[in-house]
């Protein structure tokens, strides 16, 4: 069983016929200045035009490869779409576990540590960087990334509230320096021991697969299938 997305494909503009008669812009700037300089005009234009379009490209696939499509500047339509969605059917799933259901998820309880809109947010997210990357992915390796993520929310976001003050001035200023996900969850573990030893912080974090096991994947499998009943952004095909 595999998640899949289509993906994203740029069509470059084709710009070889600007001296055609057809063209509004060089008729008018032929009449103007003559066809020499009208031709020379556009074809400045039109470079431009290129070198911004590869300019973007270079961008977009550099935070596809570092895994921070879901950051980019393209994404944000889609973010502002989907994460309410995706927050709703969490928040009604876990009224329904706590309200209606006597066997409860197993990881009911760690979810519970994270708000919906960060739980929405990470989802989305995760699932985003991971499918911008071409190829389907096994729901195993979505899965785990997915609630490994919600962890890391988790265990990091007890620093920003026990520590809000110190976050805000110290912390986050650092962190918005660092360039990928893995160096930012690096420097937060530092951080992190960093306050342990000066008692900062009132508890260690226990790993969630050590209290239960597999329990992040088991996470991630239902917020795989919230994400997908809630926004349609992925599909899962067997193989």
């Amino acid at each position: 069983m595999s998640a899949e997305s289509q993906t994203i494909q740029l069509t470059k503009h084709d710009f070889s016929a600007i001296t055609d008669v057809s063209s509004w812009a060089y008729e008018t700037l032929s009449n103007i200045y003559g066809p020499d300089l009208a031709a020379a005009q556009l074809s400045l234009e039109h470079e431009a035009y290129t070198l911004g379009e590869d300019y973007f490209k270079k961008i977009l696939e550099r935070s596809i490869d570092r895994n921070e499509f879901a950051d980019n500047a393209t994404a944000k339509p889609v973010l502002a779409s989907l994460i309410p969605l995706m927050a709703k059917a969490f928040e009604d799933w876990v009224e329904h576990q706590v309200n209606k259901v006597k066997r409860k998820n197993i990881g009911l309880p760690y979810l519970q540590l994270v708000k919906a809109e960060n739980v929405a947010a990470i989802t989305v997210k995760t699932v985003l960087n991971m499918v911008a990357k071409k190829g389907p992915l096994s729901v195993q390796q979505v899965s785990v990334a997915v609630g490994k993520a919600v962890e890391e929310e988790a265990r990091f976001g007890r620093i920003r509230e026990q520590e809000a003050e110190h976050f805000n001035k110290r912390i986050r200023p650092a962190l918005n320096k660092r360039n990928g996900h893995t160096y930012k969850v690096k420097f937060m573990e530092k951080v992190e021991a960093h306050m342990m030893a000066a008692n900062e912080l009132t508890t260690k974090w226990t790993s969630w697969d050590a209290l239960d096991n597999y329990v992040t994947f088991h996470i991630g499998v239902k917020l795989l299938e919230l994400l997908i009943e809630s926004t349609q952004l992925v599909e899962m095909r067997r193989e």
